[in-house]
This record gives structure tokens, sequence and C-alpha cells, in this order.
């Protein structure tokens, strides 16, 4: 399922996307295995960017890449998952709320916190560093202006990470 307003705290340019966890993605202690958390993460960035989405006036707007019919490729070069709660098994959906947190030339970062359906804390926060492609995978072609233009409406602040041990915060601009 896929809706149009983020949950409290997430930007209002979030779109919503909520995946069932699966009997097989808990632990003997009932919590959710970071692989698991890991594949559930993919299947709603997939449904996000294929699939189709439904902005906040509830009006279907199509998979997020999916503009002006063009049939465009890509690939994650880069997943960050950080984890400030612990993800416990339910019957209710993760719900993933996406944003926009950079544009460059060819490639964008999707930014997302994924709470349990209902609840107001953050169990996970990801940023994926997504690349466009040529329909072979062969190399990265440049975001066109109606793909930007799309992605520009969901763009705001990126998702605040903790910055590595051992290392200084990265300045949004250098990022």
């Amino acid at each position: 399922m896929i809706g149009g307003s983020g949950a409290a705290g997430a930007p209002s340019c979030a779109l919503t996307v909520r995946v069932p966890m699966r009997y097989e993605d808990i632990t003997p202690a009932m919590h959710v295995s970071n692989a698991a958390v890991l594949g559930l993460i993919e299947e709603a960035r997939n449904r996000l960017l294929r699939y189709g989405a439904v902005d906040a006036a509830g009006t279907p707007a199509g998979g997020l890449l999916d503009v002006d019919g063009a049939d465009r490729a890509y690939l994650i070069v880069q997943q960050t998952i950080e984890y400030p709660e612990e993800v416990r098994y339910s019957v209710e959906p993760l719900q993933f709320d996406f944003w926009i947190g950079h544009i460059g030339r060819s490639s964008f970062t999707l930014d997302a916190e994924v709470r349990a359906d209902g609840h107001p804390q953050v169990a996970v926060r990801t940023e994926s560093v997504v690349v466009i492609t040529d329909p072979g995978f062969t190399g990265a072609v440049p975001i066109d202006d109606a793909l930007r233009g799309r992605l520009e409406a969901h763009l705001t602040e990126p998702v605040r990470l903790r910055p590595r041990p051992g290392t200084a915060a990265l300045s949004p601009a250098a990022r």
C-alpha cells in the first residue's frame, strides 16, 4: 500500500509505502533481523520507484521514476541503514516515509524513516544513492528535466544519520 502524507515527524513532501512483515523475518527473540530489514527497505523502495505512489491529495501518481512514459533503469550504489530502535514483529505493516535528500547530475538520494505502523518513534533511518543508468546498465545517464522536476517535488533536507565513529559529521554541502 502506498500513501501520500508522511507520519508525524516526516517531511510534508514524503511519500508513504507500507510493507507487511513476514513471519520468516523474525528471530527467536521476536525482532526483525537486520538482513530482513534490508530486504523490506528494498521492497518498499522498488514499490515507490516502479509501481506507484499516491500524492498527499490521494491522487495516483505512478512510480516516482514513471515520468513521461520513459523506461528508466537504475542502480543502488550505496545504502546506509541506522537502527535507532529495535524493530519488533507485528501483524501491522511497517511504514516507510520516503523523500529526496539530494539531486545530482545522474543520481539522487532516496531518504526514509521507518516506523511500526501507527507508532511515532523512528525504528530505522536509511539513505539510498540511486543512479540513473542506460537500459543496458553500462553507465550513468543524466537525470532529464521531467524526472528532475518530479524528484524536486519531494526534495527536502537529507535524513539525519549519526556520523561514523571517528569522523566528523559531514555538512549537507559535503554530501
